[in-house]
């Protein structure tokens, strides 16, 4: 699924739900698969047995390590989910910078903004979504790409999938909500470019909109002086 020859294997949000026993016993097969086939492996797991339950999303080298831990920080409160610490957790590996959010993080550009500070190469985003916000949430996603010049692996169970690269070209899309699609729709299979380009919203962040919005804020200011002194 990237470039140079790497394996990567991507999973949807919420694909190992269960127990803290079932998550144990699934990161640690997980691990042995990664270890004997020399990949990588993006596992997001849904611990019901902790209170309150965590959303998490790791990253296990081809060693077996889990070498990145990320704990969902949006949309907490829906689903009633341990609620992370919003910093972004990067590895560097041969193919380039990784990291890895979940969902509905995607959908907050100031905290996002750390992988283009961070200069990450790919961005993984474990998603799943209902029918009504599919298209928003996934062109969130496409948006978070753009606006921090990198690539973006978006897959879903339910919901659209899709890769980005850093220039906002998507290079898949796959709707798994789509009247004629048949059986799981959701894989992707994809040579997925790896690379960060600058940007500026990395560096200012939404500067340049607040600047717009005080100068609009302004101009009315302006015209209700100018009135009123003409009422007078």
């Amino acid at each position: 699924m990237a470039d140079e020859g790497a394996n990567i294997v991507v999973l949807q949000e919420g694909a190992g739900m269960g127990m803290s026993d079932q998550v144990d016993a699934l990161i640690a097969e997980s691990s042995a698969i990664a270890k004997e086939k020399n990949i990588y492996i993006v596992l997001p797991t849904f611990d019901l047995g902790k209170k309150p339950a965590e959303n998490i999303v790791r990253i296990i080298d081809p060693n077996g390590d889990v070498v990145l831990t990320h704990v969902k920080y949006g949309g907490n409160d829906f689903e009633g989910s341990l609620k992370g610490d919003g910093i972004l957790q990067t590895i560097d590996t041969p193919y380039g910078k990784l990291s890895a959010i979940i969902c509905w993080d995607a959908d907050f550009p100031n905290a996002v903004k750390q992988a283009g500070e961070q200069n990450v190469d790919l961005l993984f985003v474990p998603s799943n979504d209902w029918v009504e916000v599919k298209d928003i949430h996934a062109g969130m996603a496409a948006f978070r790409a753009v606006e921090n010049g990198m690539s973006i692996f978006r897959q879903t169970g339910e919901g659209v999938s899709s890769v980005i690269d850093a220039r906002g070209k998507v290079i898949n899309h796959v709707d798994m909500f789509e009247e004629n699609a048949s059986g799981f729709t959701g894989i992707q299979n994809v040579q997925t470019p790896i690379g960060s380009v600058d940007t500026l919203y990395s560096s200012v962040g939404d500067g340049v909109g607040t600047l717009t919005l005080l100068g609009l804020v302004g101009l009315f200011v302006g015209l209700w002086i100018t009135r009123k002194k003409k009422i007078s």
